[in-house]
C-alpha cells in the first residue's frame, strides 16, 4: 500500500523475484525491453496463481 504523498508503483516482491529470474535465466535476451520483462513476469505469476488456485484467468485467454 502507497504511503500518503507516494508516487509511483508499488510492486511486490514476487513481481520483482520474476523479472530477475527471467534475466538470470534468459542472458541471450539481454536487450529484450523492460516492458516485454514485465510482461513475461505478470503472466508467470498469474500462471503460477492459477495452478495453485486452480482459477481460470481472462488474462490468459
Amino acid at each position: 500500500m502507497p504511503q500518503h504523498g507516494q508516487k509511483g508503483l508499488t510492486v511486490s516482491a514476487d513481481l520483482v523475484k520474476a523479472i530477475e529470474e527471467f534475466r538470470d535465466n534468459h542472458p541471450e535476451l539481454f536487450f529484450t525491453s523492460n516492458p516485454d520483462v514485465v510482461r513475461f513476469a505478470i503472466r508467470k505469476l498469474v500462471a503460477d496463481y492459477e495452478k495453485e488456485h486452480k482459477a481460470l484467468s481472462p488474462v490468459l485467454q
